[in-house]
């Protein structure tokens, strides 16, 4: 149990401390600790110098520019191709003012977003333009299999091999 002296040096400690900002590294992002006096107090700062705050002269953004800057700490790490952690500034399509819209976000894919402009489709035209990015490259479809003595027992299916409008699926009468 603590005494009533113990709490009290405790809470002169606490006071006692710099009033400087903390950054720490969390997920993609960083995580801005501006102190007591200053509200919000947490910020969290993405890597497109974008704030939570909504703030576009946040002064958390330039205390992380600093923090890097200065060898104070390490730069958050790239989210992976077609991740998307946070809300982007604008579309990446047409560039209109975006809004979040959960009902598109998944844990793969990261936060949804609807265009002021173009809706939802904005959104899968960018996630289309991340899939051929993945894909470019790719020779095979499906890769040929052989067995161990080189006996090749499926040829495989290149990309080129499959026509741009070819139908989908097994039954043909679906595919008009």
């Amino acid at each position: 149990m603590q005494t009533q002296t113990q709490r009290a040096n405790r809470l002169k400690l606490v006071l006692a401390l710099p009033a400087e900002p903390i950054v720490r590294v969390v997920g993609y992002a960083y995580l801005v600790d501006l102190g007591r006096e200053v509200k919000p107090r947490l910020h969290t700062v993405h890597k497109d110098r974008s704030c939570n705050c909504g703030d576009t002269d946040c002064s958390a953004v330039q205390t992380v520019q600093e923090w890097i800057t200065n060898g104070r700490i390490e730069r958050a790490p790239d989210p992976p191709l077609g991740y998307t952690p946070y809300l982007p500034k604008s579309c990446p399509v047409c560039g209109a003012k975006v809004a979040t819209d959960h009902t598109l976000s998944s844990r793969v894919r990261g936060i949804g977003w609807q265009c002021s402009t173009g809706g939802a489709a904005c959104y899968w035209q960018s996630r289309a333009s991340v899939l051929k990015q993945l894909s470019a490259g790719h020779e095979w479809v499906f890769p040929p299999v052989a067995d161990e003595t080189g006996r090749v027992l499926y040829p495989g299916v290149r990309v080129s091999d499959v026509p741009a409008r070819a139908p989908m699926g097994y039954l043909p009468e679906c595919n008009h």
